[in-house]
Order: C-alpha cells, then structure tokens, then sequence
C-alpha cells in the first residue's frame, strides 16, 4: 500500500532552513557510503530525498543512526519519516540536511519509486507563483535547527526582540555534527562535558603542555586540543558543564587512538580562536556515552577506546611505582562489575589519588575513553584524555546499576581479567586429560579455563625466594653478604620478603598434569602465608616438611595456558591463577546442564 509523501517538503525545507516542516515523510531514492574503505563506526552515509515532486541530493546520516543502514533497514526505496533533522547552510546558497533521527515507515523491499520527482533547483523555481504556505509554530521539542542553535539561528533570535545580552556579536552558529576541514567560518554552541588536567609532552621537536575538552550539543560531540603558549589563556575560561561559543579553531580528522568520541573530527584551538560563556538558556545534552557490556570487552582488540560503566566491587590501595623513564607514578586498581562481567581498571597519577575518599564503598563509575589491553586476559586503564563521573545523577545505567547491586546476588559475575595472584573466573571448564589436546591449534594468547580436581603433589625443593621488600616489587633479589640488591628498582637494602613459586601435580578423573602457582594461589594452596613458610623453613623443618606432605588439596582451579618455546620446541604452560573452594551446588548444576546436552546431543 502507497505511502503518502508530504509534497512539497524539499520545496518548504530549502527556502526556509531556520523554520523546518515537522516530521516530513520521504523516499530515499540514493544511498552512497562517503569515502572508500572498510566499514566502521564512523563511516558517513550520503542520500538522495524525495516529496514525491521535488528530490534533494545533499542529505547526510549523522554516525549514530550507521546501524540502521547496517542493518539494511534503511536503503534507497524505504519511506522514513524525519524525526531530528537540521538544514546546514553551506556558503550562503548550499543546503545540506542532517538527519539526527529516522523512523522507517516503510521498508524498501516493500516500496515502488513514489511520483516523478525533479532535482530541487531554486533558481529555476518561478517565486511569483509560490503558494503560501501556513507556517506551524516551532516548539521547543521539535528539533530543528532553531532548537539546535545552527545557522542564523542566534542572528534570528536577537533580530526578533529577544533580550540584549553580552553574546551579540556572535555569528551564524553551526551544529557540531556539520563542522569540516572545508569550512573555516563557524561558530559552536557547545557545552563542556569533560576538561583533562595540564600534560606535558616532550619529543624530537621539543617540549610544551596540553589539555583537552570535550564538547556537546544536541547534534553531537567532538574532542578539541589546547597546545602550548594557548593553555594558560584557555584553560582557566572553560569549565566544565558550562554553555560557550566557540569559533575560528583547526578542525582536522580525529585521530581515534586518544579518544571513543563518535566524530570523524576533532578540533584545535589557535591564536584566532574565540571563547565566549553563553549568556542565554540553552537545553543542551550533559553527558553522552556509548557504553559497552563488560562481557562485549573481551572481543575488543587491543589499544582500542571504550566507554564502560559499572559498580566499583573493590577499590585497592595506592601504590608507587617507578616507570622505566626514571619517574615516580601513582597506581590504583579497580574492580568494576555490571550485570555481565567483572573487570580490572587501571587508575595513575591524579585519578589514582583523587578516589580515595570511596575505598571501602561501592560507587558507580562512568569512564568514558578507557583503554583496552589483552595483558593476561582483558583490562582498562584510564588515560590522560580518559574522563571519569563517579555516581554520575542523570545517566540512567547507573540508576539501574545501584538498584540491581543493592537488591540482587552478584557473587557469581565472572571476571574477564586474569592476573597472576588474581585470577581469571571462566565458565569455561575442561578435564584434566583434555590440557594437552589445548597445544594443538592454540594461538600466542594466553587462554584461560577451569578445572575441578585435587593436587596430590608438591614439589617443596625451591619453592620459595627472596625478592625486594617493596610492597610493588617482587623481582628475585640478588645477596651481597648482609645486602640484597635489587636490579629492577637499583637500589640495596638491608631485609627481603619471600615468594612462593610451587610446581605441583594435579590430578582428576581423566588424567594428570605439572603445573605451577605463584603468590596468593599458593598461599591458597598451603594454607599459609610465604613469609609464614618461610619462617618454618628456617626454624622448623619437620613441620615444613608435612607440610608438602598432606595431599589431596580439592578445588576449583583458575587455569592460564600459553605456549612458550623452548629451543626451537613448543611447549604448552601452565598456570593456577586462583584457588577456590568448591562450590558443590553450582557444579552440581553445571554437570546437570552438561548431562542434558549429552542427552540432548
């Protein structure tokens, strides 16, 4: 059944861009990706519109609806209505529309060519004959470009009687989404979402200082740079969560690697930039994330930027560490946890710090930009360019995320990160017999999985070393009479702590293998802390002794595998990250599950 077209529309859009017609439908009659390429997040769709009389050839998607073409909901021939659009003027006479919202009233496999539409020329449309056209009132939630604040819109408002106010020379102001390296004469109405601290850089050309800002209206965002000689005049006029209009910067494409934001471009403030606070009331956005389930983390590669939000199940203490440039740096750990996954974020410097007013509570955190790394299994860690919200009141995954951590079980989310004395919790669960069939066909990355059985054996020969007494060092130290030297940190000190490295046999029902525990898993294992077999070593053999003796330690077992080469020849290691105890009525329940595939099977 023929959709009806609302005709004229092009007509009406073109020759009043500041007062658009309200939720027009139209045909798409083209659909062409801008540029070559792959496809990606940010690819930008140009289309090709039609009222049935006239067709417009100059109609951007805005990045956020590339699902729906992804998804082959919107493709040439389905009628879509215009929910959120804006009509950008280019140069003084182009036209380009933006679509920000679309609904799908038809599809395409159900869709005819509607009308004989001509390309909208409007030099050649006779204005003496123009019927008059009843303008509706533009309301205040109708998105158009007067909402927006886009072209002409702050010219138009003042022109109207509206009252003066500081902000009265500012220009024609430009959505976000419109801003290109093409166009030079804008001005933004933009507010600040997120402001970084002071940086310095040193490279070959030199040395300077940065800060970045992240900015939003009702279109979209975008990242911009201050550099330099720039950052003692811009740093101190922006703050965050304030309205400002901003012109005359560099606009040049967004390198992705410092940062999530949805946009092809990014800007640069220079010597003709201009910062103004927007006096007037403006109804823009606040924040704007593109959150990720934490379980969705572990099929992201590494060095990629995501946003990510969740309940902070454990917050570590501060500790210092040394950088191989020499430099002293504060670190924290986080665990974060939604309805998926688990995961470790780390925290440096400032951000490190500035939490330690919440160790021991559990608030929701909010990070947009934080970087994924494959370091035994997945993590994030919060960059300089990272911005963080704790307890963030108006995004509404952190209401739901505290209503679902206070009133439900949460003991059986999984983490998708796997230290060595922390553990990697998988539903993945193998045999012991099943180990080394892993060697065939397995990659350099690590792999994780669980096993249920018992250690019948272990090896107490060796089992323990002297490493450095700093609390964020465990390298072997190296003895000097009385001295211990330790070579990562290059320093000499006068006492030691020790470590436990056990070699183990594990056995179950389907076999038997050697594998190794380190730290907090073998302190699981014996019982007891290292310092504390350390202590029986020396002042009590036989009870040393026994206790290497008592066998049939049962348990669940967090397993790490990875293939090391030794001589030329592959070898299959592995780990016990975590020790737990068994949980017998989860397991019992894992078998039944496994016994009706089998069945099912």
């Amino acid at each position: 059944m023929p959709v009806p077209l609302t005709e004229g529309a092009i007509k009406e859009i073109m020759m009043n861009p500041n007062n658009l017609p309200k939720n027009p439908i139209l045909q798409i009659l083209g659909l062409k990706k801008v540029g070559q390429g792959q496809s990606n997040p940010n690819d930008r769709y140009r289309m090709v519109l039609s009222d049935g009389i006239h067709a417009h050839t100059c109609a951007m998607l805005a990045t956020q609806l590339n699902h729906m073409v992804n998804e082959n909901e919107i493709e040439a021939k389905a009628v879509i209505r215009l929910d959120k659009y804006i009509c950008n003027v280019i140069q003084s006479t182009r036209k380009v529309l933006i679509l920000l919202g679309v609904s799908v009233i038809q599809k395409a496999s159900a869709s005819e060519r509607y009308g004989e539409p001509t390309p909208y020329d409007e030099s050649k449309i006779n204005t003496a004959n123009k019927p008059t056209v009843q303008k509706s009132p533009v309301k205040k939630d109708h998105y158009t470009s007067t909402s927006l604040g886009s072209s002409h819109y702050a010219n138009n408002q003042r022109s109207a009687g509206g009252p003066p106010n500081q902000n009265n020379n500012i220009g024609n102001v430009y959505p976000i989404s419109s801003l290109n390296p093409y166009n030079s004469r804008w001005t933004i109405c933009a507010r600040v979402t997120s402001k970084s601290t002071i940086r310095e850089w040193s490279n070959s050309r030199g040395n300077g200082r940065l800060f970045n800002v992240e900015l939003i209206d009702e279109s979209g965002e975008i990242r911009a740079t201050c550099f330099t000689d720039l950052v003692d005049k811009f740093y101190p006029k922006l703050e965050q969560n304030k309205v400002y209009y901003i012109s005359k910067g560099s606009v040049k494409p967004a390198n992705k690697k410092y940062s999530s934001i949805k946009n092809d471009y990014e800007l640069t403030f220079n010597h003709d930039t201009s910062i103004e606070l927007c006096t007037e009331s403006k109804d823009l956005p606040v924040l704007q994330f593109n959150f990720l389930n934490i379980a969705n983390i572990e099929k992201i590669e590494p060095d990629q930027l995501v946003d990510v939000i969740g309940v902070c199940s454990d917050i570590t203490d501060v500790v210092e560490i040394t950088t191989r440039a020499g430099k002293q740096v504060a670190k924290r750990n986080l665990q974060i946890m939604d309805k998926t996954a688990s995961i470790t974020c780390t925290l440096w410097g400032h951000e490190a710090q500035s939490l330690e007013q919440y160790v021991g509570s559990n608030p929701i955190i909010a990070i947009k930009g934080a970087k994924v790394s494959d370091f035994s299994g997945k993590s994030i860690s919060v960059l300089s360019s990272s911005a963080i919200h704790i307890d963030p009141d108006n995004v509404q995954e952190s209401f739901e995320l505290r209503q679902w951590y206070d009133t439900e079980s949460h003991e059986n989310i999984n983490s998708i990160t796997g230290q060595r004395g922390e553990g990697k919790i998988t539903n993945v669960y193998k045999h012991v017999g099943e180990i080394a069939e892993s060697l065939q066909g397995m990659s350099d990355k690590p792999e994780y999985f669980s096993v249920i059985g018992a250690v019948t054996y272990i090896k107490k020969e060796n089992c323990l070393y002297k490493a450095c007494p700093r609390k964020d060092c465990n390298k072997k130290i190296i003895e000097d009479g009385e001295r211990y030297i330790c070579e990562k940190c290059n320093e000499t000190y006068s006492s030691y702590k020790y470590r436990l490295l056990l070699k183990f046999l594990f056995v179950d029902g389907s076999g038997k293998y050697w594998a190794t525990c380190f730290q907090n898993s073998a302190e699981s294992l014996l019982g007891m802390t290292a310092e504390q077999v350390g202590e029986l070593m020396e002042t009590n053999e036989k009870r040393f002794d026994r206790l290497f003796e008592r066998g049939f330690r049962r348990g669940h077992f967090c397993v790490r595998a990875k293939i090391d080469k030794f001589n030329e020849e592959a070898r299959l290691q592995c780990t016990f990250d975590k020790v737990l105890p068994i949980n017998y009525k989860k397991e019992t329940r894992r078998l039944m599950q496994e016994l009706d595939q089998m069945i099912d099977s």
